[in-house]
């Protein structure tokens, strides 16, 4: 989430993007913050919400004003266009045009009222968006999340809020541009749609490094909630004819998710084995995987409602405010924490937290995993699924049982590059 100046608990209305919210800290708190990652050999990225500002942000007010240098920053008209919706769909055009009478005017916020959207079509705003981005490589920021980064430029009613040919010129210019300060500063953005929009953005290599694969989260959740391995593995097979692999960032949790603001282990009903098998999918597939915090320990939604009950305090240990505070935590503790802590699982040799390092670590060890191919094997079933990753000296292969109860399975090796009538040793590593 935003570390920047907001008068949101969420943070994705920014007041001044140079400015820390004073209740994370201080400049001087962030600067220790990278000083103090970088020596650990861990990155930095700052969530950046780009596509809309704070109505607060001095930019709007002066818009509002239409005080002559900032008059066109947003996206203001009157009388009220007809046949906008929500850039995802649905509403009308009074959902996303807010009135200003300040100005006398309408402006296009389809998120809130409080979210007013910039004017990309301004070379101006361009240009602020791109020095911001420098004043944080400066500070050592190593890359952005982009919020909301299918909707920067629209060039008419709904459905041209969303994917347009201005917003994927205006990724390839700010990637361009972070290239330059930065060759190595990498990019990932919320692409919220089908797999094949999602691919769009990469633009043969010229706009974002990355896209998070929300259809890889509603494939893996549905599957195993079903015990479908054939639809998770049918998804695979065509999510890697879209882009590169590497392009795709697949997650098990994040902070919109929306199947009943559920996290993974309220999806699995509780189920330990299930949210393993989720991480052995998640950490074996193709793409670059991001795990949101918490999961790895299979910490469940909090009693809040909406999206505070997946932003609740992470879970430490089963002591007071779970280990996380020594203060008041804004929101409570999810709960559980004699189960879901670091500390009660670190101390479990088969606890989800040390399932999940033991994946990571022959992911980090083994190229043919993260970085190789993968050739799907018939199991001849479709409770369960199968594949290979092909390595110089040897195959890694991967099979899971999708199924509530164990079974037996004959894997047919046809076509996958294995010599019929040869013998390969075995090593059983793998096998959890």
């Amino acid at each position: 989430m935003p570390v920047f100046n907001s008068p949101s608990t969420h943070g994705y209305d920014t007041v001044d993007y140079r400015a820390i919210e004073p209740d994370y800290g201080t400049m001087t708190d962030f600067n220790n913050y990278i000083s103090q990652a970088h020596a650990r050999g861990v990155k930095v990225i700052l969530d950046m919400v780009i596509n809309h500002t704070s109505s607060q942000n001095t930019w709007f007010t002066q818009s509002a004003a239409n005080n002559a240098t900032y008059r066109d920053w947003y996206v203001w008209d009157n009388p009220m266009p007809s046949g906008w919706q929500y850039p995802w769909g649905g509403g009308s055009s009074s959902d996303v045009w807010k009135w200003n009478s300040t100005r006398g005017a309408y402006y296009y916020a389809p998120f809130w009222d409080q979210m007013p959207d910039l004017n990309y079509n301004l070379p101006a705003v361009k240009a602020e968006i791109k020095d911001i981005a420098y004043y944080w490589i400066a500070r050592g920021v190593d890359g952005f999340r982009l919020d909301a980064a299918r909707y920067i430029v629209e060039s008419g009613a709904y459905p041209q809020q969303a994917d347009t040919a201005g917003t994927m010129a205006w990724w390839r210019e700010y990637r361009t541009a972070l290239n330059s300060s930065n060759a190595n500063f990498m990019t990932v953005g919320e692409v919220w749609t089908s797999e094949n929009i999602v691919a769009s953005y990469y633009d043969s290599g010229q706009g974002l490094d990355m896209a998070f694969s929300f259809d890889f989260y509603y494939k893996l959740m549905t599957s195993i909630q079903n015990e479908n391995a054939s639809d998770f593995k049918n998804f695979i097979d065509t999510h890697n004819s879209y882009a590169p692999w590497t392009f795709f960032a697949p997650f098990l949790d994040n902070h919109d998710n929306v199947i009943d603001n559920d996290r993974t282990m309220d999806i699995m009903e509780g189920s330990g084995k299930k949210a393993k098998l989720a991480a052995a999918m998640l950490l074996t597939s193709p793409g670059t995987p991001f795990v949101y915090y918490g999961t790895e320990i299979g910490m469940k939604k909090g009693l809040q409602g909406g999206d505070l009950a997946k932003r609740t305090p992470m879970q430490w240990t089963s002591g007071a405010n779970a280990g996380f505070t020594s203060g008041s935590p804004w929101t409570s503790i999810a709960g559980n924490t004699s189960i879901y802590s670091v500390a009660v699982q670190q101390a479990d040799t088969n606890s989800i937290l040390n399932y999940y390092k033991w994946l990571i670590g022959i992911r980090k060890s083994e190229p043919a995993i993260a970085r190789g191919q993968h050739i799907f094997i018939d199991t001849g079933t479709g409770l369960a699924m199968a594949f290979i990753c092909p390595g110089t000296n040897y195959t890694i292969l991967v099979a899971a049982n999708f199924s509530s109860v164990p079974m037996n399975v004959h894997l047919n090796f046809t076509g996958s590059g294995l010599v019929k009538g040869t013998s390969y040793p075995v090593t059983e590593y793998l096998m959890k």
